[in-house]
């Protein structure tokens, strides 16, 4: 039996340590893919409050409350404006037609560039349908996980999946003086990625 030397094998041992400091979860990254779709009707004082009371709970608590915080953000009582969405920018009005914008979404991701926008509205239309009332919540987490596995092919950590995001969202709305981008950017690098307690600097992005 070949033997390891001491120093390689404490520096593989430390390696495994360091690699193993953030948490895993793979339905609260599903939750996460939405990007900024998943702040819909929270200001950022209200997140930056939520997150600030999760500094030191245990890593159980951590992952329920970042679920409280980012999963189904819209809400069941929101049905008709959901609906509304969905009927206007993709032609969806009940479960079928539902799942089949979530197909197309995902067949375009295939093909495009800056794919994390193309994931984050697949999940974002899994949502909204929720809230229509189109799909259970066992419907939204079982499309979130399809979508999680396509993801992870082409992203291994969340800062580069929420910076895509935000370039295939710039590209596709660049030709709407409405589009609010730079509140987009904000809610990235001011939130997600500054607030040393948000989930996407806590959370590994799949395992």
């Amino acid at each position: 039996m070949k033997k390891i030397p001491f120093f390689t094998l404490l520096s593989s041992i430390l390696l495994l340590s360091s690699c193993s400091n953030k948490l895993a979860d793979n339905e609260l990254s599903g939750h996460l893919l939405l990007g900024p779709f998943s702040t819909a009707g929270k200001s950022g004082d209200m997140i930056n409050q939520k997150l600030e009371s999760l500094a030191n709970v245990s890593d159980e608590e951590l992952i329920k409350g970042y679920k409280e915080l980012f999963a189904f953000p819209y809400p069941v009582q929101m049905a008709p404006q959901a609906q509304a969405i969905l009927l206007k920018d993709f032609n969806a009005t009940d479960k079928t037609s539902a799942i089949g914008a979530i197909n197309v979404l995902m067949e375009e991701s295939k093909s495009g560039d800056h794919k994390a926008y193309t994931y984050s509205l697949a999940v974002n239309v899994a949502n909204l349908a929720y809230s229509s009332g189109y799909f259970t919540q066992k419907d939204v987490t079982d499309y979130e996980q399809k979508v999680l596995i396509e993801a992870k092919i082409n992203y291994n950590n969340w800062d580069k999946y929420l910076n895509d995001f935000l370039k295939g969202r710039e590209n596709k709305l660049k030709d709407d003086p409405n589009s609010s981008q730079q509140l987009y950017e904000v809610i990235v690098h001011e939130l997600f990625l500054k607030n040393k307690n948000s989930p996407y600097l806590k959370l590994e992005f799949a395992f």
